[in-house]
């Protein structure tokens, strides 16, 4: 499928492998970080992004009280949208480093 389409300018500062929680369902994908935002796609091709000027907040969590993997990102209009990664506490210190926000420390996510 390759690399989405980035706006002129736009560097990836980091990516990976990611599942994003969307009304109850996990979606695989890829997400990236980039020096103008989160960027997610599923495995289908659809995008979905969060500028950094929105991103309020991002802290690790651990799914099922025992797995670090999770990562929460709070954004300026009160959402937060949860996504599943490898080395959860890079990809916080990384965002909150790039949107100039603050990383919480980890919490623990009962399956909602």
């Amino acid at each position: 499928m390759g690399l989405p389409q980035f706006r002129p300018g736009e560097f990836i500062v980091h990516d990976g492998a990611a599942n994003h929680w969307r009304r109850g369902r996990s979606i695989g994908g890829r997400l990236w970080l980039t020096t103008a935002g989160l960027l997610f796609r599923s495995h289908v091709g659809n995008e979905y992004r969060i500028e950094l000027a929105q991103i309020k907040a991002v802290w690790p969590v651990r799914s099922l009280y025992i797995v670090p993997n999770g990562l929460i990102v709070a954004t300026t209009d009160g959402a937060q949208q949860r996504f599943v990664v490898w080395k959860h506490r890079a990809w916080a210190e990384r965002i909150a480093i790039a949107a100039g926000c603050q990383t919480l420390p980890i919490a623990v996510v009962v399956k909602t």
